[in-house]
């Protein structure tokens, strides 16, 4: 019995880091997407690429590639930071797909964010409060079974909740499924939100710009 007790703990313990994890991947990928995007939407620049012969759907493309390469590359480091810990008694394949299905998710908000905010300083703001105020509630810091319950509706408004509650569900594929699926809803609706607003603001530009 208190091997299993031990087990169990060294098990959560280890959830525990790699949720966490997660915490860093979301700041960083909020912080880094939005000012590399605000960075190229800059007046000049903007205006520099409107002459240049390259279709402006390629551009845009190539910016989400690069994105992906951005936050796709630091969930890889971050993963393989956390493996001498996580490694030795977590299921590597639920692992690796609940964390793909949530960097998805922390891409698509990255790029909605750069789509509402133009300010660097903002963007510092913005990414380092919503990630604190997420990891806070969704349980990155504090374990989900110990955690009040207002917290914890309030987290299901963010993926990160599910992330992490889907961890708890390693062992078991189809107790990952619904996690997996919310999460992927998200994404969809961030990209898809994302998309109206650049292309409102589109219109906009050029409007102003005839």
């Amino acid at each position: 019995f208190l091997e299993s007790g031990e087990s169990k703990t060294g098990q959560g313990s280890r959830i525990a880091f790699f949720s966490s994890l997660a915490y860093i991947l979301l700041l960083i990928s909020t912080t880094l997407v939005p000012l590399i995007n605000q960075s190229f939407s800059e007046m000049a620049i903007r205006a520099r690429s409107s002459l240049a012969p390259y279709p402006v759907r390629s551009r845009a493309e190539e910016m989400m590639l690069g994105s992906g390469l951005v936050v796709f590359g630091t969930a890889t480091v971050l993963l393989l930071v956390s493996l001498p810990v996580t490694g030795q008694t977590l299921r590597p394949a639920g692992l690796l797909l609940n964390l793909l299905v949530f960097t998805l998710a922390v891409l698509t908000l990255s790029h909605l964010l750069s789509s509402l905010i133009r300010k660097k300083t903002a963007i510092t703001a913005v990414s380092t409060v919503l990630s604190l105020g997420m990891a806070f509630l969704s349980g990155a810091f504090i374990p989900q079974p110990v955690m009040g319950q207002v917290p914890l509706i309030l987290a299901r408004g963010f993926p990160l909740y599910y992330f992490i509650h889907a961890n708890h569900q390693l062992g078991s594929l189809s107790g990952m499924t619904a996690d997996l699926l919310i999460q992927l809803a998200f994404a969809l609706s961030f990209f898809l939100v994302s998309l109206l607003i650049q292309r409102y603001a589109g219109r906009a530009r050029g409007q102003l710009n005839p």
